[in-house]
This record gives C-alpha cells, sequence and structure tokens, in this order.
C-alpha cells in the first residue's frame, strides 16, 4: 500500500473515532476533562479514538445477542462495562512506553513510521528504507552529502567497450569523477579529461555531466559500471535529494486474556450494612485497577524479555568517603549509556522512558534530579505507575520486575514511531454472576488485544549490582 493510500486511512481512522466518540459522549467527556486535570492538556485523538472504537465493540458485542442471552449472560455488566472501559484504556501505563491502536476487526493492521527515500542517489535507490522502526537506519552514510557512491551508470553486455550518458548531480565538481566496471577504473584530470588506468579514455562535461567513456576491452556481461564524484549543491539546490514518512503494516491478531474474581454474599451484604458501600461499584473500581495493571504488565513484561538494544550496569556499592545520595546521582551516567546504546541503534532519538524494578527505583529515587510525581507517600495504583522524571525521562516504577533490573526504552510523541505496538479489539467484558452452593459469587473478565514488537533496538536492559 502506497504512503497516500496509508496517510489517507490513518487520516480516516482518526476522524472515524471522533464521530464514534460524539455517540459515546457521557464517557467520552469525562475522559477528556480527566486527562486534562491530569496531564494538563488535551487527551491525544488516537487514545480518544481507541477508547471510543472498544466502546462501539462493546455495544456490538451486546447487541449480537438476543434479551434472554443478554439477561443470562451480561446482567448487569451492561451498565459496568462502558465505565470500564474509559476507567481502564486512558490511564494505562503503556501509552507511554507503546503505540496503542484498536483493532475494528479481529486480524487487522497496526501502523508505524517508514522514512523513505523520495529521490535516487548513489547507491539509494527511490523508495529505499532511510529510518525504519522495523530495520533502524541505512548505512548509507552519504544521502545528505555532496559526495555520491556508486551511481550505476550502465552495464556491460561483453560486446561493447565505449559508453555514453549523464552523471545524474550536476554539475560535477571537477577532478573529483571516477568511473569503472570493476576491472579498469577512470580518474578525472580536472580538465574534463578521463583517463584509465587500463590504457581506455574519455570525456566529461562538468555542467551537463555528460559524460563518453571507452574501456580498454569490452565490459562483461551483466557487469554494472558505476560512478564516484562529487557536485556542486550551491548551484542546483533543486536537485537536494528529499525523504518522505511512508506509513508502513503489519498484521496482528487479538489474543485473550482473562480474569477471575469471587467473593461471598456474606461479606458484601456486610459492607453494605456496615459501611454503606456497595460491594459491586467497589468491584467495579478495583477490577478496573487490576485489569489496567494485568494489561500494563503483559507489555513491560515484553519490553524487559526481548529488549535488544544492549545492556548497561550500575554499581551501587559505595565508594569510601562518597555519600550514598551522590554515589546514586552518578547513575545519571549509566542512563546516558543506555540512551546513546538507543541513539546508537535508530540514529535518530535516544531514551524516553526508565521501567524501574523496586532496587533500581531506590536508586532513581534518591538522586537529586529525580523529580517525584505528586504525593508519593500515599495510595499507589495497582500495578506499574508513573513514580516522577528523571533526566527528562519518564519513571515507571514496577514491582513485578526483578528487583535489580531496569529497562530503559523510546516510544515517540505520537503513535506511529514506537517499537512495540498494543492492538486492542475487545476492551473488557464480562461472564455472567454464578453463585454456588458454597455462597460465593464468581465472576470472570476477559479482554483481548493483539501485541507487536517493531524493533527490539528500541530498548535497553539494564542491571542494578550491589544493592544494599
Amino acid at each position: 500500500m502506497n504512503k497516500e493510500l496509508l496517510e489517507e486511512r490513518r487520516k480516516e481512522m482518526l476522524q472515524e473515532g471522533e464521530r464514534v466518540a460524539r455517540y459515546y459522549d457521557d464517557y467520552i467527556t469525562p475522559l477528556r476533562e480527566n486527562y486534562m486535570e491530569k496531564h494538563g492538556k488535551e487527551a491525544p485523538p488516537h487514545l480518544v479514538a481507541t477508547t471510543a472504537f472498544c466502546l462501539q465493540n462493546l455495544d456490538e458485542w451486546l447487541a449480537s445477542m438476543d434479551e434472554t442471552t443478554k439477561t443470562v449472560n451480561v446482567g448487569t455488566f451492561a451498565d459496568h462495562g462502558y465505565k470500564l472501559i474509559t476507567a481502564v484504556l486512558p490511564n494505562l501505563v503503556l501509552d507511554q512506553v507503546a503505540s496503542i491502536q484498536p483493532l475494528q476487526i479481529r486480524t487487522g493492521d497496526v501502523f508505524f513510521m517508514d522514512f523513505k527515500a523520495d529521490d535516487g542517489k548513489g547507491t539509494v535507490a527511490a523508495g529505499d528504507s532511510l529510518l525504519s522502526a522495523t530495520t533502524g537506519p541505512s548505512n548509507n552514510r552519504l544521502y545528505t552529502s555532496e559526495e555520491i557512491e556508486g551511481e550505476e551508470l550502465d552495464a556491460g553486455d561483453s560486446g561493447t567497450a565505449n559508453f555514453t550518458g549523464n552523471i545524474d548531480y550536476t554539475p560535477v565538481d571537477a577532478g573529483t569523477l571516477e568511473i569503472t566496471d570493476g576491472t579498469e577504473t577512470f580518474t578525472d584530470d580536472g580538465e574534463g579529461n578521463l583517463t584509465g588506468d587500463a590504457g581506455g579514455s574519455g570525456t566529461i562535461n562538468y555542467s551537463s555531466g555528460a559524460y563518453d567513456v571507452t574501456f580498454n576491452a569490452n565490459v562483461s556481461n551483466g557487469q554494472a559500471i558505476t560512478a564516484d564524484y562529487e557536485w556542486d549543491s550551491e548551484s542546483s539546490p533543486e536537485q537536494t535529494p528529499e525523504i518522505y514518512i511512508d506509513l508502513a503494516q503489519q498484521s496482528v491478531t487479538a489474543r485473550p486474556y482473562r480474569l477471575r474474581y469471587n467473593y461471598t454474599l456474606d461479606a458484601a451484604f456486610d459492607l453494605e450494612r456496615a459501611h454503606g458501600v456497595n460491594a459491586d461499584e467497589e468491584l467495579l473500581a478495583a477490577t478496573a485497577s487490576l485489569i489496567r495493571a494485568n494489561i500494563d504488565q503483559i507489555v513491560l513484561e515484553d519490553l524487559r524479555t526481548k529488549a535488544n538494544g544492549g545492556t548497561v550496569n550500575f554499581d551501587a556499592t559505595v565508594p569510601t568517603g562518597v555519600s550514598k545520595s551522590d554515589h546514586y546521582n552518578g547513575f545519571t551516567h549509566t542512563l546516558t549509556k543506555a540512551n546513546n546504546l538507543i541513539y546508537s541503534n535508530t540514529q535518530m532519538v535516544s531514551g524516553s522512558f526508565v521501567i524501574a524494578g523496586m532496587n533500581a527505583a531506590n536508586v532513581i529515587e534518591g538522586m537529586d534530579s529525580f523529580q517525584a510525581n505528586g504525593n508519593q507517600t500515599g495510595n499507589q495504583p495497582a500495578g506499574p505507575h508513573v513514580a516522577g522524571t528523571i533526566a527528562g525521562m519518564t519513571v515507571i516504577k514496577n514491582a513485578a520486575y526483578p528487583a535489580n533490573e531496569f529497562v530503559v526504552g523510546y516510544k515517540g510523541p505520537g503513535n506511529l514511531f514506537t517499537g512495540y505496538i498494543w492492538a486492542p479489539y475487545r476492551a473488557l467484558y464480562t461472564s455472567p454472576q454464578v453463585v454456588l452452593d458454597d455462597f460465593r459469587s464468581r465472576r470472570a473478565l476477559y479482554t483481548s488485544a493483539g501485541r507487536k514488537m517493531i524493533n527490539d533496538k528500541f530498548y535497553v536492559k539494564g542491571t542494578i549490582t550491589n544493592f544494599s
């Protein structure tokens, strides 16, 4: 699919998400308001669209049942399902570390950015990837330079020694041109004359790029004839090579994730009579928190186990004569090393977040430059959560990680330049409430989503040693 169609499709998805969001305004408006209050900015369009599509998927699932089936299988969940979705999706930690792209069918496409050459130059052909989330940067270092290497002029046929044509980029800097068939090489004397090292001869018009070379022997069949040279970009700025952003796509299939819970009827009754607390409402809030933590943990564990951008280490042993605070401040150098590994992998970006196990979090929170996220002494949400920032990076505290491990990674400000994609399909639905002869109420929750690692080089794994 070409870039115009992909870009059009992306815009259509966001527009459709906004249209669907208007239908669920009773849920989307509080989402927008809460996001603004929490983050001081408007909710991103892709987040609104994702939530709206998941609400729509729930609606379509409920609509597929007749009234009898709906009453038996869904019960009162229809009253809570929409609230659960809007409570879960906008508050996921994974929005800080991965792209969230909703699926409208069980197997669908997810998208990511690919930067491609719009013009051929040297060994780079038009349409070649220069920087992709999947393959990283191109190894061609000269695309932005006045130097051209390996420009293919022609190919031999075993019966021809003379070749004519035009160099692509003009005017050619005098004295810089070399033309070769891999056997004989012509050099430029700066006066428009080309001399072959095996006896051939030729000419070059620096202004037009017209060349005429005669090799000492016929060029073998299929042998490429190439040119290396420099050109004067100031004299022809219109020839400056361009790149464009392509939206690449990959297929992903949603997989199920399930959770069960139970409580006694006596406990629910006593809770309401003694404290005026509705067990069902409390369960709704707790379930939203647990489901959010479960989804976050799936993605964060993928990043930890699949990180392939390199490794870094911080020795927590405090040297004699150095305070623990000063030593922990040295963790900045470890983060810098991790950032440089990511930059080396991508040649474009550095880390934007740190996911820390508890000992790693202790080191980070002991740094003078750590900025806590609100009141860190109060109750924390279940599962991973944003603890604050360090060196411009979001710090996510994750008690489920091995205590001495951490991951440094990158996620762009939008949802298209990323190394990892989470694709929710059915955000959340529930089984019927069942009470057996033990007087325990049981219910199971279900969510389905696809996930895909686009480039494991976006993530660097770190360890803390000798922590005490």
